[in-house]
């Protein structure tokens, strides 16, 4: 099982952190917060989530940007409740970073906004209808040879001689005990009889 999160979780190769990083400042440069904001979820990495969204970039994005990105990481706590356990506390954790820089900038919390998708009547995060399979075909299907039936030499090789099924092996039917004991009066050597 991968980590997620943690000094030893996987984060990619080193030459990949550094495209994610390179990506984030021309985003940040341009006032993308909310793709700031997804790149610090994707490398799940909370300290440059700290450096790069504060008040000042949100002055900067402006404060609709950042309502969106608020939006956003609600819907991505949702998503992740339903789908991935393991991003739940992560995107928790950034949730409150946001809270804290919503409070500087004068916007209310994310728990205090309402989501757009249940304005329009439907939830993003709503589990679409089961998929309903047919079953089998009730004609039976033809199997192909077996690459051992088609050549002489594999059988002779592989094959199982005249076609017989090997037997249950006999070896627990004998009945044969063993006796674990010490050769010596200290008890430091074993036999087995």
């Amino acid at each position: 099982m991968k980590l997620l999160v943690g000094e030893n979780s996987n984060r990619g190769t080193t030459e990949g952190l550094a495209q994610m990083l390179q990506l984030m400042s021309w985003f940040s440069a341009a006032g993308y917060i909310d793709w700031v904001f997804l790149i610090c979820v994707v490398s799940r990495d909370a300290v440059q989530l700290r450096r790069e969204i504060n008040a000042e970039s949100v002055k900067k994005a402006g404060l609709e940007a950042f309502k969106h990105t608020l939006l956003g990481c609600n819907e991505l706590i949702e998503w992740a409740s339903q789908n991935c356990l393991g991003y739940v506390s992560i995107l928790q954790l950034f949730a409150g970073h946001l809270d804290i820089v919503a409070e500087a900038a004068g916007l209310p919390r994310r728990s205090t906004m309402k989501r757009r998708s249940l304005q329009r009547g439907r939830s993003s995060t709503e589990k679409a209808a089961p998929f309903k399979l047919d079953g089998p075909p009730s004609e039976r299907l033809v199997r192909p040879p077996r690459a051992i039936e088609g050549n002489p030499k594999l059988q002779q090789s592989f094959g199982v001689p005249d076609r017989r099924v090997r037997g249950r092996s006999r070896s627990v039917d004998r009945g044969t005990d063993y006796v674990v004991s010490s050769t010596e009066e200290d008890n430091q050597s074993c036999a087995i009889t």
